[in-house]
């Protein structure tokens, strides 16, 4: 009788393909990249850049943003870590998010990184270097933002539209 005739012979090729293809889907999920995108920018006082990103995790396992910073020429200026405000009303105020970002498995975050001191060249670029740090690795994204410029009175009406 021939090894092909045997049932155990193809129950064990079918059974070792189906581990393998386990194996190769998990590890895909388990390692895709970010997506991120960016939503709105807008310039205030004392060149103040505030950065609205669309951030989303199609991994399978949790994601942390730890540090978020403009890359310029020589130098990276990085968003503030903690709350700051970007808007207030008689009743509420709006602040911007805080790092780090921890973001749930195949979820979505929309958070506000508010810049702070930067320099006049660096504020009327329309391609700025995003420097990410995800974890342990930093990745850098490039983003054109010229047409995603808003000014200080839609930046209100925006979250004042998030706080109703």
């Amino acid at each position: 009788m021939s090894l092909f005739n045997e049932p155990t012979f193809w129950f064990t090729l079918i059974s070792t393909f189906c581990a393998g293809y386990t194996v190769i889907s998990n590890f895909l999920n388990r390692h895709k990249k970010l997506i991120i995108t960016v939503n709105w920018v807008c310039v205030t006082y004392q060149n103040q850049m505030n950065i609205s990103f669309h951030i989303y995790n199609p991994s399978t396992e949790n994601c942390s943003i730890t540090n978020v910073a403009i890359d310029f020429v020589v130098k990276e200026y990085n968003a503030a870590n903690y709350p700051d405000i970007l808007a207030t009303r008689s009743e509420s105020t709006a602040y911007s998010s805080p790092l780090p970002v921890n973001i749930p498995p195949r979820q979505a975050v929309a958070i506000i990184l508010p810049f702070k001191y930067l320099p006049d060249g660096l504020t009327d670029k329309d391609n700025q270097n995003i420097l990410f740090t995800i974890g342990n690795k930093k990745v850098g994204k490039r983003f054109f933002i010229g047409q995603k410029r808003i000014n200080s009175e839609q930046l209100v009406r925006r979250l004042n539209q998030q706080l109703e």
